[in-house]
């Protein structure tokens, strides 16, 4: 499918997106709500957003590591959000990746199917955790029997170990980073969790806190997903449905996401002011001498 084609079809599902969320709330409410936030509250929320993406890109930098490409702590995480900024530039969410192989994989000792494996495991690395706290959200909310416990506990231990075994057969490289980058992927879900729960208190939600944090993780997973524009309107229509089987307040459910978006979109925005044209080395002690910055990019295109 042509670029301009997905494009249009990202455009058309976001549309729609908004429209369905726009049939069954009102904005206007919306914009009342947000405009009465406690400033201190999201100010917690932005520093524990950002908290999550520093631990993000040190997760990251394993991987790196595990392939034989050596970057310093400084210049990963100023790729990371250089990398964030082009996620948000790009519609589907994969642009920040796809700067990161490009740029990384200008030195020819790294092969790019390395670079995109270390990338891939990045993103699905989050799945344990994210699974694994959306088992416990539903147990507290009650959803899942308590009799059902032990089977869940066993679920979670073959799905850890099973995901390992894939690892072995199809990633043999990352191998021995699959344990650390699993535990810092809990740390980046939790930093995020408690960032929506400090939304929340932003809000003046003062009740249900498990049903709205449950759904800030859905809609987090479904913005993830390449169908819409930056994740706009996927998120919303998550929460919309949501709130009519949950205990929650639609308008404030959305206020939730937005603000959330508002966060992640003005962390990512510092990507812009981020140069990375910083010299790498690899294991085998070769310098990258072409090096690259945004500007270089934006102006090649």
């Amino acid at each position: 499918m042509k670029s301009w084609l997905k494009l249009l079809l990202k455009v058309s599902l976001t549309s729609a997106a908004l429209y369905l969320v726009s049939l069954k709330i009102s904005w206007q409410q919306i914009w009342q709500i947000v405009q009465t936030v406690h400033f201190g509250w999201m100010f917690g929320a932005f520093v524990l957003f950002n908290a999550s993406k520093i631990v993000s890109a040190l997760r990251l930098q394993y991987y790196w590591d595990a392939i034989g490409l050596r970057l310093s702590s400084t210049y990963n995480l100023k790729l990371y959000y250089t990398g964030m900024f082009y996620n948000l530039l790009l519609p589907g969410g994969i642009g920040g990746d796809g700067y990161k192989v490009w740029l990384l994989g200008k030195d020819q000792s790294i092969s790019y199917k390395k670079l995109i494996s270390a990338t891939i495991l990045d993103r699905i690395s989050g799945l344990f955790p994210l699974q694994l706290l959306l088992c416990l959200l539903l147990i507290k909310m009650g959803f899942i029997d308590s009799w059902y416990l032990l089977l869940l506990v066993v679920g979670q231990i073959a799905f850890y170990l099973g995901g390992q075994t894939l690892v072995q057969f199809f990633f043999k490289d990352f191998t021995k980073v699959y344990h650390i980058t699993n535990l810092l992927g809990m740390l980046v879900q939790i930093l995020q969790v408690t960032c929506a729960l400090f939304i929340v208190q932003a809000l003046d939600i003062h009740s249900y806190y498990v049903e709205y944090v449950f759904l800030f993780l859905l809609s987090s997973i479904m913005a993830v997903l390449p169908i819409t524009i930056a994740g706009i309107g996927a998120r919303e229509v998550v929460g919309m449905l949501g709130s009519q089987y949950l205990p929650v307040d639609s308008e404030k459910m959305i206020s939730l996401t937005l603000l959330f978006f508002a966060i992640t979109t003005i962390s990512s925005l510092t990507g812009i002011f981020l140069k990375t044209g910083f010299p790498i080395q690899t294991m085998k002690n070769n310098p990258l001498h072409n090096t690259v910055s945004i500007e270089q990019i934006i102006s090649d295109k």
